[in-house]
């Protein structure tokens, strides 16, 4: 049962006395001075004292010289020894004593096969009264590890690899007390792209239910090409020169439309073959080399002739790039290679 009874929001006068009617009793209240004004006046009346006792369900009628306000509403009105209205206060129960947690987790949306995420869990009493012995688990999808195995997350849990399962003991928490933990994790480098990666992570006391929550990540596996050019470091004026270019999938999927360009000065050397065949435009040489899956490689060979009328010193610069596209059609950034010969 509530203790007391408040009024507030007193009008232009401060309190001078309240008359408090039960079961047809009627006792006065009162501030013990009386010489300030107050556009606001609390006055607090413990039920202990009111003559008769009151239980569950009394109505209780509050007279006052003051305007009454009840949920910002105006209900009534007292002056003088004529009361305007009537609040009716309804004794009630006590809440029962609840020991609740609440559980949110929170992660990345979208995530790459291999790289290194964090997620947070966020856990909070939200009950009326402490939580003994709360303990948090975070059970991690498959593909997914945890970053750190002797010392997980922050605050520091403990890892069980077999379950793949991080723990956390937290002890006691008061009310309204939140704990915020922060793990890193692993993602496997061989995911599918669209996998879903459900995360669930669960809170509870010894006096408390246990609560959970559950945060879903999915998979954005791509094709990622790698490219190498080899040849020699030292030529001279009319000399042959043969470069060998390799292309690597070094992605989760495959490479669609894969593209390498050479570009070469022909001021310096003149075209003289490749393997396979490439299309020629100028001062470039392109290969279409398809689909490349995953892992897959592809090696090029081109051959030039370094021109007759070189001098000594000069420097053949040359440079490769591979373009390629994932499966929606999708465009990545170019990556190139560079090697240079000395004459």
């Amino acid at each position: 049962m509530r203790e007391a009874i408040q009024i507030i929001q007193w009008a232009s006068h401060t309190l001078k006395y309240l008359k408090l009617r039960l079961a047809g009793k009627r006792r006065d209240y009162g501030h013990t001075a009386m010489y300030t004004y107050a556009v606001q006046d609390l006055y607090t009346i413990p039920l202990a004292n009111i003559d008769g006792g009151v239980s569950l369900g009394t109505t209780i009628y509050l007279m006052a010289h003051a305007t009454i306000y009840y949920k910002g509403i105006r209900i009534g009105s007292a002056y003088g020894l004529s009361f305007k209205g009537s609040f009716n206060y309804i004794t009630q129960e006590a809440p029962p004593i609840t020991p609740t947690l609440s559980i949110v987790k929170t992660g990345p949306l979208e995530a790459y096969p291999g790289g290194t995420y964090l997620y947070t869990i966020i856990v909070t009493n939200m009950g009326n009264c402490i939580v003994e012995n709360v303990e948090v688990k975070d059970k991690l999808p498959n593909g997914v590890k945890s970053a750190h195995l002797e010392a997980p997350g922050t605050p520091t849990g403990t890892y069980n690899e077999y379950n793949n399962v991080v723990t956390w003991s937290l002890g006691t928490m008061d009310v309204n007390a939140t704990v915020v933990i922060t793990l890193e994790v692993v993602l496997d480098a061989n995911l599918m792209h669209g996998t879903k990666l459900t995360n669930n992570a669960t809170a509870f006391g010894t006096n408390a239910y246990p609560v959970w929550d559950e945060w879903n990540t999915a998979v954005i596996a791509g094709p990622r090409l790698s490219i190498e050019k080899a040849g020699p470091t030292v030529s001279y004026p009319g000399g042959i020169i043969t470069y060998t270019i390799a292309v690597h999938n070094i992605g989760s999927e495959a490479a669609y439309d894969v593209q390498v360009t050479d570009t070469i000065d022909l001021s310096l050397v003149e075209y003289v073959s490749s393997t396979p065949i490439g299309s020629i435009s100028i001062d470039k040489i392109t290969w279409h080399l398809g689909t490349l899956g995953k892992g897959a490689a592809a090696l090029i060979t081109l051959t030039v002739k370094a021109r007759e009328t070189l001098q000594n010193g000069a420097t053949i610069r040359n440079i490769v790039e591979v373009a390629w596209k994932d499966y929606i059609g999708q465009t990545y950034p170019m990556e190139r290679y560079e090697w240079i010969t000395h004459v």
